[in-house]
């Protein structure tokens, strides 16, 4: 085990630290511009996605109501 001074131990300490600083500000510099090119691509695919996702949604909607008139008129039809 090394033994060396406050001083040293400090002057390590420092270095270190401004390393950490420097490498984690690197990588969310790089991480978070591959992140915006990423958001940046998914916008042409949300347009696409929210319009099927509303399509899918009007087609149950459309189903669910057709299924219940139907139920409807065929009860009404047993009763006369």
């Amino acid at each position: 085990m090394a033994t060396f001074g406050w001083q040293t131990f400090l002057l390590y300490d420092a270095i270190g630290a401004v390393l950490r600083c420097a490498a984690w500000l690197g990588a969310g510099n790089v991480f978070g511009e591959l992140l915006q090119q990423l958001l940046g691509q998914l916008k042409h695919v949300e347009v696409r996605l929210l319009a099927a996702v509303g399509t899918v949604v009007l087609a149950m909607a459309a189903t669910f109501h057709w299924r219940d008139r139907r139920i409807a008129q065929a009860s009404s039809s047993k009763r006369s």
